[in-house]
C-alpha cells in the first residue's frame, strides 16, 4: 500500500526476509511443535526410513554391503593401507597448517582468507568420511559395511561436497569484488556477510544431502549386496536397487543443476569480469599480480568441477568400472590433499605466514623495542634445597611405580587371553597414555632437582606444552570410548558385539588420536604467537598454558576464549556423553532383581566412574578459574594430582576392585618366576 515511494528502504528488506525466509521457517517449527502427529510422523520417517532398509513382497532386505575396495588382492592392501594413511595424514596436516596459519596471522584475516580457512575445514572432513573406514577394513580384512553406515557415510559426503560447491562460488565473488568493485568491497564482503554466505551454503548443502538420504532410502535393496568402490555413493547404490531408480535419478540431475551448474555459470561470469578488468590494467606488474590471486582458485574449481561432473553425470552405464574407483580417488583423497599445496605454492602471504609458524613454534617472536624470552625458570614445587633431596625421591618412587604398574597392567592385557576385550583393550590404551602423561612431565623435574637448574628453553617448553595436551586430550576421548563400551554392554547386550567390534575400537581410537592432536597442536600454536619480553619465571614445575598466560606481555583474550571453546569441546561433550551413558546403565542396572546382579554390574563401572571424576574434576578447576590474577600453591597441587598421582592410582583402582585383572596380573608373575 505504499507503492509511490520512489526508492525502497532498509524496511522493505526486512519485509522481504520475514516474508520469504522467516515466515515459512516459522510455519514449519509451529506446525511440527505443536502438532504430536507431524512430530510422530517426521520421528517415524527419521527412524524407519533412513536407518532401517526396505524389503518387498517375497523379498530379503539388505542389511549390509560389501566394498571390495580398490584391489580385492589381499597381498596389496598391506601397500594399499600405507599409501592411504599416509595421504590421509598429509592432507589433516596441511590442511590444520593453512588453517594455523590463517587463524594466527593478522594479515589473513581477510575475506578470501576466510574462506580459505573454511575451505580448509571442508577438506578434513571430506577426507575423513571415507579414507578412515577403508582403513578399518583393510586393518581388519573385513569388507561389510552396514545399511545404516552406509546412508551416513552418504549424507556427510554430499554434505561436505555440497558446501565445497557453494564455498568455491562464494571465493569467485569475493575476487569479483575485490578486483572489479574494490571501493565497496569492505562494505559489500563485511564480517556479517562472510558468515552469512557460509551458512547459506551449509543450510542448502544439508538439504540437499538430507534429499538424496530420504530419497535412496525408499528404494529396495534385495540383492546382490555388493559395491565395486571404496565407500557409498549414489551411482553404486543406484544400481544395486531392485526397485525403479528413475525418480532417484531425475532428482540428481536436477539438484545437481542447481548445486554445480549454478555454480559453475556464476563462478565463470565471475571470472569472466575479472578476466576483463585485469586486461584494463595497463602494468604488466599489476595483471601478473591479480591474476595470482586468482590462479589458485581457478585451479582448484577446474579439478573440483571436473571430477565431479564426470562422476555423477553418466549414470546410464550399465556397469560401473575401475574408472568410478579413480574419480572416487580423485574426490576424496587427491583433491583436499592437493589443495593446500595449490594454495600454499603460488601465495607468497600464506608461504610467510606457515614460516612464521613454524619458527614461532620453536623460537618466540622477536618485536621491536622488545626484549625476547627465550627460556623460563621452572620454581619447581619447592623453592628450600633441603626439601628438593626429598621431592626428588619422592617424585622418583612415583614415576617408576607408574610406570611399573601400567606396564603390569598392560603386560596382563596382552598375555591374558581373558582380558582380550574392548573393555580391557581401552584400558590397556590407558595405562599406555597414563605413561606417556607422567614422562612427559616428572623426568625433566627430577633433572631439574639433581642439577639444581631450573631454566627450561622456549622449544622445549612448548613441546612438553603441546604432549602434556595430546596425551591428556586422549584421555578425555578413551574415559568416553570406555563409558559408551560399559552402556553397550549392560543396556546393549544383544548387539554389544556388532556395536563394539574390534574394528569400531580402532576407529574410535584413531578418531580420539586426530581429535586430540588438533587440539594440542591448536593450542600450541596459538601460544607461539604470543609475545613473552619479560618476566620468565614460571611458579610450577611444568609449562601449561595458564602460567604461560600471566607472563604474556600481548593480549590473551584470543588465547583464553580459544581454551574455554575447545575445552568444551574437549571435556563438556564427553561429560555430557559419560553423564548420559551411566544414566542409562544406572537404570538398566536397577531393573535387574538379584542384588548380586546389581552389584556385579556396578562393580564394573565403579573403577571406570572414580577415574573420570579424579580427572575431570582437577582438569576442570585447573583450566576454568583463568580469572585469578596470580598462579598460586593450589595450580601446584592440581598439577600434582593431574601428572603424577592420577596415573599412578588409576593402575591400583582397575587392579583393586577387578578380580579378572588381579587374577592375570598374579598368573603373569608367578609365570614370571616359575621361568626364572
Amino acid at each position: 500500500m505504499r507503492l509511490g515511494s520512489v526508492e525502497a528502504s532498509d524496511k522493505n528488506k526486512g519485509i522481504g526476509i520475514l516474508n520469504t525466509v522467516i515466515s515459512p521457517l516459522l510455519n514449519l517449527l509451529i506446525y511440527s511443535l505443536w502438532n504430536p502427529d507431524v512430530q510422530g510422523a517426521l520421528w517415524w520417517v527419521l527412524r524407519e526410513e533412513l536407518m532401517q532398509p526396505k524389503s518387498e513382497a517375497n523379498g530379503t532386505a539388505v542389511t549390509e554391503f560389501i566394498l571390495l575396495g580398490l584391489v580385492e588382492t589381499p597381498e596389496l592392501w598391506p601397500v594399499l593401507f600405507v599409501l592411504f594413511f599416509f595421504a590421509y595424514m598429509v592432507t589433516v596436516g596441511g590442511n590444520l597448517s593453512i588453517l594455523a596459519a590463517i587463524l594466527v596471522e593478522p594479515k589473513l584475516h581477510t575475506p578470501m582468507y576466510f574462506f580459505l580457512g573454511n575451505l580448509s575445514v571442508l577438506d578434513v572432513g571430506c577426507i575423513t568420511v571415507t579414507i578412515p573406514a577403508m582403513l578399518g577394513r583393510l586393518s581388519c580384512h573385513k569388507r561389510a559395511i552396514p545399511y545404516g553406515a552406509c546412508l551416513t557415510q552418504l549424507f556427510f559426503f554430499h554434505l561436505l561436497v555440497g558446501v565445497d560447491c557453494f564455498l568455491l562460488t562464494v571465493m569467485a565473488y569475493d575476487r569479483f569484488l575485490a578486483i572489479c568493485r574494490p571501493l565497496t568491497y569492505s562494505t559489500r564482503m563485511s564480517p556479517a556477510i562472510q558468515r552469512t554466505l557460509v551458512a547459506v551454503s551449509w543450510v542448502c548443502s544439508f538439504s540437499n544431502a538430507l534429499t538424496h538420504t530420504v530419497a535412496i532410502s525408499t528404494l529396495n535393496f534385495c540383492g546382490p549386496n555388493v559395491i565395486n568402490h571404496f565407500y557409498c555413493d549414489l551411482p553404486q547404490l543406484f544400481q544395486l536397487s531392485c526397485s525403479s531408480t528413475q525418480l532417484n535419478e531425475l532428482l540428481l540431475f536436477g539438484l545437481g543443476f542447481i548445486m554445480a551448474g549454478s555454480p559453475v555459470v556464476l563462478i565463470t561470469t565471475s571470472y569472466a569480469h575479472v578476466a576483463a578488468a585485469v586486461l584494463r590494467i595497463r602494468s604488466a606488474e599489476g595483471r601478473k599480480k591479480a591474476f595470482s590471486t586468482c590462479g589458485s582458485h581457478l585451479t582448484v574449481v577446474v579439478l573440483f568441477y571436473g571430477s565431479g561432473i564426470f562422476n555423477y553425470m553418466r549414470l546410464g552405464a550399465v556397469k560401473l568400472s575401475d574408472k568410478d574407483k579413480a574419480i572416487g580417488i580423485f574426490n576424496t583423497v587427491f583433491n583436499p590433499m592437493l589443495n593446500p599445496i595449490i594454495y600454499s605454492l603460488r601465495n607468497p602471504d600464506v608461504q610467510g605466514a606457515l614460516q612464521r609458524v613454524l619458527r614461532g613454534l620453536m623460537d618466540p617472536d622477536v618485536e621491536t623495542n622488545r626484549t625476547t624470552v627465550t627460556e623460563f625458570i621452572l620454581l619447581g614445587l619447592v623453592e628450600t634445597e633441603k626439601l628438593q633431596s626429598l621431592v626428588f625421591v619422592i617424585f622418583l618412587f612415583a614415576y617408576l611405580v607408574t610406570v611399573g604398574s601400567n606396564l603390569s597392567i598392560l603386560a596382563a592385557i596382552l598375555v591374558e587371553p581373558k582380558l582380550h576385550t574392548p573393555m580391557y583393550f581401552f584400558l590397556g590404551n590407558l595405562s599406555v597414555l597414563d605413561i606417556g602423561c607422567i614422562t612427559v612431565t616428572v623426568p625433566e623435574m627430577l633433572s631439574h632437582l639433581l642439577s639444581h637448574k631450573c631454566e627450561i628453553s622456549f622449544g622445549a617448553c612448548l613441546s612438553q606444552l603441546f604432549f602434556f595436551h595430546l596425551l591428556a586430550g586422549m584421555d578425555c576421548f578413551l574415559l568416553t570410548a570406555m563409558a559408551y563400551d560399559r552402556f553397550l554392554a549392560i543396556c546393549r547386550p544383544l548387539t554389544y558385539s556388532t556395536r563394539m567390534s574390534a574394528v569400531i575400537q580402532r576407529i574410535l581410537v584413531v578418531v580420539s588420536w586426530v581429535c586430540s592432536f588438533s587440539n594440542a597442536l591448536t593450542h600450541t600454536v596459538a601460544i607461539s604467537t604470543l609475545n613473552f619480553c619479560g618476566p620468565n619465571v614460571i611458579n610450577h614445575f611444568y609449562c601449561d598454558l595458564p602460567q604461560l598466560f600471566q607472563l604474556s606481555c600481548s593480549s590473551t583474550q584470543l588465547n583464553e576464549l580459544l581454551l574455554f571453546g575447545l575445552g568444551f569441546i574437549m571435556a563438556g561433550s564427553p561429560v555430557v556423553l559419560i553423564t548420559t551413558s551411566y544414566a542409562h546403565v544406572a537404570a538398566a542396572v536397577l531393573r535387574i532383581r538379584s542384588a548380586e546382579g546389581r552389584k556385579k554390574a556396578f562393580s564394573t563401572c565403579g573403577s571406570h566412574l572414580t577415574v573420570v571424576c579424579l580427572f575431570y574434576g582437577t582438569g576442570i578447576f585447573n583450566y576454568m578459574r583463568l580469572g585469578s590474577e596470580e598462579a598460586s600453591d593450589k595450580d601446584k597441587g592440581v598439577g600434582v594430582f593431574n601428572t603424577v598421582i592420577n596415573p599412578m592410582l588409576n593402575p591400583l583402582i582397575y587392579s583393586l576392585r577387578n578380580p579378572d585383572v588381579q587374577g592375570a596380573l598374579l598368573r603373569l608373575f608367578v609365570g614370571r618366576r616359575h621361568v626364572g
